[in-house]
């Protein structure tokens, strides 16, 4: 039993296993899947491939494979590139709305770091309720920093033996980050600061993914237990950083004090509006005060939410600016 249960362990599973175990999701609606065609497994092969040309992600494959995560194949997921399912250890690729290979290498990177991201956070990843709401959102948006810099690496170097990914990276404004001070200075550290800091500057995916992280901290608060810890935990700057960004280099080169900045530690109106109300109900279903969230800074005056509070009519004007705003906005966030 000692040698079979070694055999079929984790720590033995390798990108051949995940490549054998490549599976389509045929139906979304009524949860359909089938066994990959030949062509599909030659896809994601191919894709791996690219993915071992570069030392560190090489790691990261092999990381994630001894983890026991499964690929799958999915269509019809708007404008989602991918995701990455931490509890069930999946991760799900679109190689319908990506060019080449190479692209696709890319997006799995970017979702492999999301799985490094959800062991880190350990228990975290099934009850992030036991955080307090700023630092849940702190975290949710450190991950995708996290995984979009590791992705941005791995695209950087790529690039010469991979031109057919030219098109992709161009359009990415914290890949070109990277790459332009790479150019410029030659600083692999200094490349990791500011492409992670243009995640957060990059106003078109700041307010899809704020809404989407309320949404998935009332998920949490709502499917939790009543008598387990709500909102009580915190984590430093430094813990996030850790948690949250694969590279020791890129751990190095990132500032965790940026994280508290107005820059990084910032909430539109609308979001503060929602969150009052999940602070109100936690109030009265399970007992516990948060607003951690009003020390979170306005988009519009730099100045923290408890500190407009004290000042009504500069919230009324905020209001109304930001609805002329964001007027018919239309979410363009890409990957999960």
């Amino acid at each position: 039993m000692g040698f079979l249960s070694s055999l079929f362990s984790n720590e033995n599973r390798t990108r051949a296993d995940m490549e054998k175990k490549l599976f389509i999701l045929a139906d979304k609606k009524r949860g359909w899947t089938r066994g990959a065609a030949k062509s599909e497994k030659q896809i994601l092969k191919d894709v791996f491939d690219i993915i071992e040309e570069v030392p560190e992600t090489k790691k990261l494959l092999d990381d994630v494979a001894k983890m026991g995560y499964k690929f799958f194949f999915q269509r019809d997921t708007g404008k989602a590139e991918g995701a990455c399912d931490g509890t069930h250890k999946y991760i799900m690729l679109n190689p319908t709305i990506m060019n080449n290979t190479a692209e696709i290498a890319i997006a799995a990177v970017h979702e492999m770091t999301h799985a490094m991201q959800c062991k880190n956070l350990g228990d975290l990843t099934k009850n992030a309720s036991t955080l307090n709401m700023a630092d849940q959102i702190k975290v949710a948006r450190a991950k995708e920093a996290g995984a979009v810099l590791q992705e941005s690496a791995f695209a950087a170097q790529i690039l010469e033996k991979h031109p057919e990914a030219k098109a992709y990276v161009e359009s990415n404004p914290m890949v070109m980050a990277y790459i332009d001070e790479m150019n410029k200075s030659g600083d692999k550290g200094k490349a990791a600061e500011k492409c992670f800091k243009q995640w957060y500057e990059f106003e078109p995916y700041q307010r899809p993914y704020e809404s989407q992280h309320i949404d998935y901290l009332i998920f949490d608060l709502e499917h939790s237990s009543k008598k387990a810890p709500h909102l009580q935990d915190s984590l430093t700057p430094e813990e996030i950083i850790g948690k949250c960004v694969y590279s020791e280099d890129h751990k190095k080169a990132v500032p965790p004090e940026f994280l508290n900045s107005p820059e990084a530690n910032r909430l539109s109106e609308k979001g503060k509006e929602r969150l009052d109300i999940v602070s109100e109900n936690c109030e009265k279903y399970f007992g516990v005060k948060d607003t951690s969230y009003k020390q979170m800074y306005s988009y519009d005056t730099g100045k923290t939410h408890a500190e407009q509070e004290k000042n009504p009519s500069l919230m009324t004007a905020l209001k109304q600016k930001e609805t002329e705003k964001y007027d018919g906005y239309v979410s363009v966030a890409g990957t999960n």
